[in-house]
């Protein structure tokens, strides 16, 4: 094992979460990703209202050049989030189904996926009331310090989005 290696395997992984409002904001945080993540092995996963009008192919087209795997997709109806869609690494978990009934269709199963990934319950909260009222939700799963420059590139997106609306 290469000394980069080793020091990759001491790193902790951690979870990254984001609402988006607009799905241009998740096209932007998509193009960063396959612009700047793409060989560091990121577990990316979107969840969204799943509508008429929203962009599913478009979605799929584009995330599947950030998947070594087949891009898993499913829809779900949930009585606290409605109906949504999920594309990517997390979906099997929303998708498993339990005594016949898939667990992101159950009252609490998003809320106990998200924690199970180790999300503190109250941004938990946060992001599932986002989506109930139309938002889409990021989630990766990667290293710290591959998630810390994530972090900054998005944040520095929506600085600059900020200044060109202005």
């Amino acid at each position: 094992m290469t000394k980069s290696k080793i020091q990759e395997t001491k790193q902790q992984r951690r979870i990254f979460l984001k609402t988006f409002t607009k799905y241009n904001q998740i096209e932007d945080a998509i193009k960063i990703l396959k612009e700047n993540y793409y060989e560091d092995h990121l577990q990316v996963t979107i969840i969204g209202e799943f509508s008429k009008k929203n962009k599913l192919e478009a979605i799929k087209t584009q995330l599947k050049g950030l998947f070594n795997s087949p891009l898993n997709f499913g829809i779900i109806t949930n009585s606290e989030i409605g109906t949504v869609f999920i594309i990517g690494s997390f979906t099997s978990m929303f998708l498993q189904e339990i005594n016949g009934k898939k667990i992101g269709s159950m009252s609490m199963g998003p809320n106990s996926i998200l924690c199970g990934l180790g999300i503190v319950q109250e941004k938990v909260t946060t992001c599932l009331k986002a989506l109930k009222n139309g938002k889409y939700l990021l989630i990766i799963r990667g290293f710290n310090n591959k998630l810390n420059k994530l972090e900054d590139s998005l944040i520095q997106l929506s600085y600059k989005k900020q200044l060109i609306n202005n």
